[in-house]
């Protein structure tokens, strides 16, 4: 519980938030972008298939991927060093329910350990593995586990792992991107991503929506973004989306990818 009460990353990094004005979200969207399209067309043009990640040899080759990196960038972007070399994830009791409520992991404080939905499609995975390990290592805001998850995984060596982190943030871009640009603009920098990519993320919301309890949805949202304001993280749910934020002002420093 301590831990809501850190300074935020930006904070620990001495970086002050950077405007957030149409130039600048222009300049990190479409560098964001190609990057995204071509982690895409790496993944692709190699002939094996995303890890389902429920076999023991690839949650292996995860866990030391997500470790490795979290070792690499700890001094860089101040966060912990992970609690143990083998951290053991373990599949959510209530896989279904969390699913009608749109929770796709969680992090037990009681006995340090973290899970995930086992209902996370295959190239939703590491992403969502790095985010939960985060709050394992003490970052209790959405947004900067969003930026660990990023960070981890696009720095792996793995192109299943480095795409899973580019998608992360994809919805995250394009709903700033709404806020942020005029529709022409918003039009032009849409259609700069790769068909493909925008299939996937449609297919994905379809298979989430089809899981998803509005009423349990709701009353679950309503809890969490109360427990998270209380503690806190004064923009509640909201925060989430706050990562791009958070990659820009860093970006504006130079600091990491």
């Amino acid at each position: 519980g301590l831990n809501y009460s850190q300074q935020g990353l930006l904070e620990r990094l001495n970086i002050k938030p950077s405007q957030f004005s149409e130039e600048i979200f222009l300049e990190f969207a479409e560098d964001y972008i190609a990057k995204l399209n071509s982690s895409y067309q790496t993944m692709i043009d190699n002939s094996d298939k995303t890890p389902t990640w429920q076999t023991v040899e690839a949650r292996e080759l995860l866990m030391r991927e997500v470790v490795n990196q979290y070792h690499t960038i700890s001094s860089e972007f101040a966060v912990n060093t992970p609690l143990f070399e083998q951290p053991q994830v373990k599949d959510m009791m209530f896989s279904p329910l969390s699913s009608m409520v749109g929770v796709s992991g969680s992090m037990a404080p009681f006995f340090c350990e973290f899970t995930v939905n086992s209902d996370v499609l295959p190239l939703d995975y590491p992403a969502t593995y790095a985010h939960e390990m985060a709050h394992q290592l003490g970052i209790t805001s959405e947004a900067e586990a969003n930026f660990y998850a990023y960070k981890v995984c696009v720095g792996s060596q793995n192109r299943h792992i480095i795409f899973s982190g580019y998608n992360s943030i994809l919805l995250y871009m394009l709903g700033n991107g709404r806020s942020v640009l005029d529709e022409v603009q918003y039009k032009k920098l849409y259609e700069t991503i790769n068909p493909k990519i925008i299939l996937i993320a449609q297919a994905k919301s379809k298979y989430w929506r089809g899981k998803y309890s509005s009423l349990l949805g709701e009353i679950q949202n309503y809890i969490y973004n109360t427990y998270l304001k209380s503690n806190n993280i004064g923009s509640g749910t909201k925060n989430y989306s706050e990562v791009i934020g958070l990659l820009i002002a860093v970006d504006d420093k130079k600091i990491g990818v």
